[in-house]
């Protein structure tokens, strides 16, 4: 009933629904897919807005943001540190 008083609403309710699932679908796809430094590196690369410099983020933040273990996030990166990277 509501949205045939609503149909603006509704519309653009669904298409938020349809944003949302889509981009789910693709995080659900990139972390059933991609190595975990890959995902480590997307990850800051999108919180640093492409731009160099420090992130405010913790590594288990970072852990629970590319679904994998703090261990592997503090591995990850000492191994880029080592490469001066």
């Amino acid at each position: 009933e509501l949205q045939w008083r609503y149909p603006a609403l509704a519309r653009s309710s669904l298409a938020i629904l349809g944003d949302r699932a889509i981009s789910f679908m693709g995080r659900i796809v990139t972390v059933s897919t991609a190595p975990a430094a890959g995902r480590i590196a997307a990850a800051l690369l999108d919180l640093s807005e492409g731009r160099p410099g420090r992130v405010d983020i913790n590594r288990q933040e970072l852990a629970d943001l590319t679904a994998t273990t703090m261990h592997t996030v503090s591995r990850t990166i000492s191994v880029w540190h080592r490469q001066d990277w």
